[in-house]
């Protein structure tokens, strides 16, 4: 699903699995979490491409423009299922997930919890693509 809906970002995945073969290299991790936060830009560019007007959440205006990835995700899930509980856990997991791969570029973090980082980035954007 993921390479049919996003052929940029599923074939960057590889890429990141790749560089953490590479050991406990701080470079490598480095680059591998700024692979993932890549392939969750390239996700949400080919699920909810950047718009000049605001998204509507519940009664919040949210920016949906190119640089806001996290948000246009947001949208793009509350389009899909409403702000149910689900969509909650999912926008608490969006923004987590994307603030721990963009702090991996700027702090160190161990090989360990980078191959679980892009293990989550997978999960979590196979779990937004099977949304009704």
């Amino acid at each position: 699903m993921l390479a049919a809906t996003a052929k940029t970002a599923f074939s960057r995945l590889p890429q990141a699995f790749e560089r953490l073969g590479a050991g406990d290299d701080p470079e490598a991790i480095s680059h591998a979490l700024t692979t993932c936060r890549r392939v969750i830009d390239s996700f949400a560019d080919a699920v909810y491409p950047p718009r000049q007007d605001p998204a509507l959440i519940g009664e919040q205006l949210i920016e949906v423009g190119a640089p806001h990835t996290r948000n246009r995700l947001r949208a793009y899930v509350h389009e899909q299922i409403g702000g149910r509980s689900r969509y909650d856990r999912l926008s608490r997991g969006i923004a987590s997930l994307y603030e721990r791969v963009s702090a991996g570029v700027h702090a160190d973090v161990n090989v360990g919890e980078a191959r679980a980082l892009v293990l989550q980035t997978y999960l979590l954007l196979g779990e937004i693509l099977t949304l009704p």
